[in-house]
C-alpha cells in the first residue's frame, strides 16, 4: 500500500501526539482516525532521531492490528520500551525528530 503525502504527514503526528500524550501528560491519546485506510491491519515501526541520532525505534511487520493502533503502541514503545536506550524524558519531547 501507497499511502499519501497528507497520510504521512497524519501517522507522523499521531505518533508525536501519542508521544506527547504518555510521557509528557501520562495519558493515552484517544484517536479514531477518519481515513479508511488506517483501519486496514498493517505492521510499522517508528524511528525517534535526536540531533540526527538513533533515540528509539520499534516495530513489527506482521499486520496484527490496525495501522492507527500499531502506530500509536510502536510509537510509545519506541520512546519508553527500547532496551538500547533510557526512556524519553519529557524536556526531550521536542527535541525528537
Amino acid at each position: 500500500m501507497h499511502y499519501t503525502d497528507e497520510q504521512k504527514q497524519q501517522l507522523l503526528q499521531l505518533a508525536r501526539q501519542t508521544i506527547i500524550d504518555h510521557v509528557v501528560n501520562h495519558t493515552h491519546f484517544n484517536y479514531t482516525p477518519e481515513d479508511p485506510a488506517f483501519f486496514e491491519k498493517r505492521g510499522g515501526f517508528v524511528t525517534l532521531n535526536k540531533a540526527g541520532r538513533l533515540r528509539g525505534c520499534i516495530g513489527y511487520v506482521e499486520a496484527i492490528k490496525p495501522l492507527y493502533e500499531t502506530i500509536q503502541e510502536v510509537a510509545v514503545k519506541a520512546a519508553v520500551r527500547d532496551p538500547r536506550f533510557s526512556p524519553v524524558d519529557k524536556s526531550e519531547v521536542p527535541s525528537l525528530e
